[in-house]
């Protein structure tokens, strides 16, 4: 469907791919990974075909949609988040466009005989089919589905786009990609802006996509649950591998290990041939054997063992004195931003060495419920930090309190004591600042490399409660490692917001649930969590099932009794009409007046009146039971 030969791209005298060949078949399930600065933006946006320079080096078999969610996105989009999206299936927006057009001529046409009026209906009918073909009266619950997926509600369908935050109009052109279904997805990071509820939607749409996708992403349990084929950009080639993200490190690992047994078996075998020529080859009576050996040696071709990746070390949180037992509680907390109500009178407590994430949808409260816990926040009620809490904060914008003068060696060197002071480009390194990134101002650092900077500076700041928000934005999954297994061997207490999954899998024993105005507290780690709730979710299921079927009974029931009243009803109608009949004909022979026989008629005439009221009003309750 796709394929690169020969791949070369140099940036700044390095050579970024170098010669690197490949091919994306249909129905691929693709991870592509790579350390940060492997290249893993830049090929998408190559195969994306928007680097026409590099085109020569890409074939794309004729006819192929691709569709392609960067990391950066001019947005130009002015209309409703729904009609966004709807409108972005460009086949069937031009079919509905031409219909529209069409139907405007024919409603002015006034010769009706004429050929051109009958090339319409034609050319219509031709239309109609052809969107039915496709989907196009399915489209709108398509996007509405989409939609909800991606975690917008049926109030946000009508709200202008240029209102949303970038976060979320990037959602609206992941929404309008999968809408579109083309033959082939580019996606990278494509759960950035996205909760765990959209990420797991997002997970069993694209296992269920119907054509090839290429993402990039430092989920790995997103990869795992997605892909099948992992392509990995390492020194400027790539390695590709047919399984999943973790087999496929697992499989390089293992080759890794034979080969570098292979090696040293390879070396000893060199060097005991080394020593047997050299210590026979004086000797006349060993010259065919010494010369043998030689031939051997000459002969050998030597085992290379893939370069070493750089293993970055563990870092340590600096401890601050010990805090009382209760970190932080609230009492009667209420939030709102104008009518929007974030939280109704919440009460809270986190104590000492609690490992909390607070998760939920988003746009719920959970970065503004830790702002409001640091006090940058005003709200109703009250927080209060226990005895000598001192609390580290990481918010998603901490990068633009940094100091844009000085370096980055400096912006860690100037805040760390005693022996931190020796390990200071280690720390560095292990948030991928090396070399001579150490010495650049922070100035002109990237947006990734100056929030990776603010998480390396908490670090080494004395703390006993961490609050972080989303602190694994713009790491690779070697620096996420690291944190971790910080965070892990952290003494403190945590509070965490994080949609990645793996990364809180193992590290946090609490979670709260932030929805519908409240925290709901669960104990246990995240995979404790999810059971949890799906064990809710199909109670809740039963429960359903169970009204469902509690009411389909009472409804038959009650059919079955509205079926007999009707019968009942329409036999004493039957009844009414031929008594009243006979009255009739009786009072037509009547020769004298008699009071007792029209009473009677009279009688029988509002009977039968309201019997077939009654009637008409079973008709309707038969209806509604149906």
């Amino acid at each position: 469907m796709i394929s690169a030969s020969s791949l070369k791209v140099d940036f700044g005298g390095r050579a970024i791919f170098d010669n690197i060949s490949f091919q994306i078949n249909k129905d691929d399930k693709v991870a592509l990974i790579g350390k940060n600065g492997s290249g893993k933006s830049t090929l998408l946006k190559i195969l994306s075909g928007n680097t026409p320079e590099y085109s020569k080096y890409i074939a794309v078999v004729k006819g192929t949609k691709i569709g392609y969610l960067s990391q950066d996105i001019d947005f130009t989009d002015t209309q409703s988040v729904f009609d966004e999206v709807y409108k972005s299936h460009s086949v069937l927006s031009s079919i509905q466009l031409r219909i529209e057009k069409i139907d405007e001529i024919i409603a002015i046409t006034t010769d009706y005989e004429s050929k051109e009026f009958y090339d319409l209906l034609d050319e219509r009918a031709d239309l109609e089919s052809k969107f039915n073909i496709l989907g196009g009266y399915q489209l709108k619950e398509r996007v509405e589905r989409i939609l909800i997926g991606l975690g917008f509600s049926g109030e946000q369908f009508e709200k202008a786009t240029a209102l949303l935050s970038g976060g979320w109009r990037m959602r609206v052109e992941l929404a309008k990609i999968l809408v579109e279904e083309p033959d082939l997805i580019l996606l990278d990071e494509p759960t950035n802006h996205l909760d765990i509820d959209s990420i797991e939607w997002l997970e069993d749409h694209l296992t269920n996509y119907p054509g090839a996708y290429v993402i990039v992403s430092h989920d790995k349990l997103f990869l795992d649950n997605t892909t099948d084929r992992t392509l990995e950009l390492f020194q400027g080639k790539v390695y590709d591998y047919p399984f999943s993200y973790t087999q496929a490190i697992e499989y390089k690992n293992e080759i890794k290990a034979q080969a570098i047994a292979a090696k040293q078996n390879q070396e000893k075998s060199i060097r005991e041939t080394e020593k047997f020529i050299e210590k026979f080859r004086a000797k006349a009576s060993k010259a065919r054997q010494v010369q043998s050996r030689v031939k051997q040696l000459e002969k050998i071709d030597i085992i290379q063992v893939p370069d070493e990746d750089v293993v970055l070390p563990d870092i340590n949180f600096k401890s601050a004195i010990a805090p009382g037992k209760v970190i932080v509680s609230g009492e009667e907390v209420s939030k709102s931003f104008g009518t929007e109500n974030l939280f109704n009178k919440i009460n809270f407590s986190i104590n000492r060495g609690e490992k909390v994430a607070l998760i939920g949808k988003n746009g719920k409260g959970k970065s503004t419920l830790i702002k409001m816990i640091m006090n940058v926040e005003n709200y109703l009620g009250k927080i209060s930090l226990g005895h000598n809490v001192i609390p580290g904060y990481f918010a998603q914008n901490q990068a633009d309190e940094l100091n844009p003068e000085i370096t980055v060696y400096n912006t860690i060197f100037d805040i760390v004591t005693g022996e931190m002071t020796s390990k200071v480009r280690n720390i560095l390194g292990a948030f991928l600042f090396s070399e001579d990134d150490v010495f650049k101002k922070v100035k002109v650092l990237s947006g990734g490399e100056r929030n990776r900077l603010a998480l390396c500076k908490l670090i080494v700041e004395p703390s006993n409660f961490l609050l972080m928000d989303e602190p694994t934005n713009h790491l690779d999954m070697q620096s996420k490692e690291v944190l971790k297994n910080s965070l892990k061997n952290y003494d403190g207490t945590m509070l965490l917001v994080s949609h990645d999954r793996d990364f809180l899998s193992g590290l946090v024993d609490t979670i709260y649930e932030v929805s519908n105005q409240n925290i709901k507290e669960f104990h246990g780690d995240l995979h404790d969590y999810f059971e949890e709730r799906k064990s809710i979710q199909l109670k809740e299921i039963q429960k359903q099932q169970n009204l469902q079927i509690a009411k389909e009974k009472t409804d038959y029931k009650d059919q079955k009794k509205v079926k007999n009243q009707l019968s009942k009803t329409e036999e004493q109608i039957s009844e009414l009409e031929k008594e009243i009949k006979e009255l009739e004909a009786k009072i037509e022979k009547m020769n004298e007046f008699d009071e007792k026989l029209l009473k009677v008629y009279d009688s029988k005439k509002k009977e039968l009146e309201e019997k077939v009221k009654f009637w008409e009003q079973l008709l309707v309750e038969a209806d509604s039971l149906k």
